[in-house]
């Protein structure tokens, strides 16, 4: 009896033609006028890949994210947040969600096709780093279990991280475009690691990440790839690779489950806590005017009382 196969490359090719075929349909909305539909044309299907893909715990959309103190991120394509624990802020008549902060996995951009004339990577960048700056969340420590449960003094998860719900980030281009090593590596290096987006797909069969280089009889050879974000920024003998996929039949494919994989290994480490719906709720207050009147009736007398009102003065009010 022949063993069966996963056709895992077969899978991943079909999604990323179906995007390919999106890109051509945006192409002609984009030549109408039309840009935010021929932006959707590309955007929903990926996000309906997304969740086709996930399990239903975790929630696939767009919008902003909102931190305690009610600052907003930028627009952003893809947002995966919790869905056991997301209260969404608000949603608009277009679909735009607003999510706290503490609830997000990950966020990503998709573009149509790479021009490097319009340093798409540079822009998404400083997006992400304005976000990591601007908005603020607490770290989950690493005794931190999930559900509300924190380990107790002297015991260990054996977790070797000093948070654990690093954020995520990746981008997306359907189409390669004029892309060049030359161009990518001058726009990588004017940006920290951290500051870069864990993974880049292109869905024609390129993807951008860390990975090792590993020196044999005088040559170097790649090893392992590393998209998780605390590797990418602490480990010294990863470096920035363009992988250029050369299968002809199946190069897209390949590539969009490299993307998938390393989207799959961060939400399976990652751990986020609850929102602290409180500190929303009491911010809301500090940053409006409003007025309140004590509608407790004991309350009410008891301090009508010390404050010297007479029965009458306080049966009155």
């Amino acid at each position: 009896m022949n063993e069966a196969i996963f056709e895992i490359n077969k899978v991943f090719q079909e999604e990323a033609a179906q995007l390919a075929e999106a890109r051509k349909r945006s192409k002609v909305i984009h030549g109408s006028g039309d840009i935010d539909a021929s932006g959707d044309e590309i955007e929903l299907p990926f996000r309906s890949f997304l969740k086709r893909k996930l399990p239903f715990q975790y929630y696939v959309s767009q919008g902003h994210i909102v931190d305690r103190e009610l600052k907003v991120s930028p627009q952003l394509d893809v947002i995966i947040a919790d869905n056991n624990a997301t209260p969404i802020l608000f949603k608009g008549q277009n679909g735009t969600e607003f999510f706290p902060y503490e609830s997000v996995y990950l966020i990503g951009e998709i573009k149509s096709t790479y021009v490097k004339s319009k340093h798409y990577i540079s822009t998404f960048a400083r997006k992400y780093e304005s976000l990591k700056t601007v908005l603020q969340r607490d770290l989950t420590p690493p005794t931190y279990l999930g559900n509300g449960i924190n380990l107790g003094g002297g015991l260990t998860t054996g977790v070797k991280v000093p948070y654990r719900n690093p954020l995520f980030s990746f981008m997306l281009f359907v189409d390669s475009g004029d892309v060049n090593e030359k161009d990518i590596r001058s726009e990588y290096s004017q940006f920290p690691d951290e500051q870069l987006p864990n993974i880049v797909c292109f869905a024609d069969g390129r993807v951008i990440a860390k990975a090792e280089l590993i020196e044999r009889d005088g040559k170097y050879v790649v090893g392992s790839m590393e998209t998780g974000s605390h590797k990418i920024i602490s480990r010294n003998d990863i470096h920035w690779l363009m992988y250029e996929l050369t299968n002809e039949e199946y190069k897209g494919g390949q590539a969009l489950a490299l993307l998938m994989l390393s989207i799959f290994e961060h939400l399976q480490s990652c751990v986020l806590m609850n929102p602290p719906i409180n500190k929303y709720m009491n911010h809301i207050l500090q940053s409006t005017s409003y007025k309140s009147s004590l509608v407790e009736a004991k309350k009410f007398q008891e301090i009508a009382q010390r404050l010297g009102f007479s029965d009458s003065e306080i049966k009155d009010a």
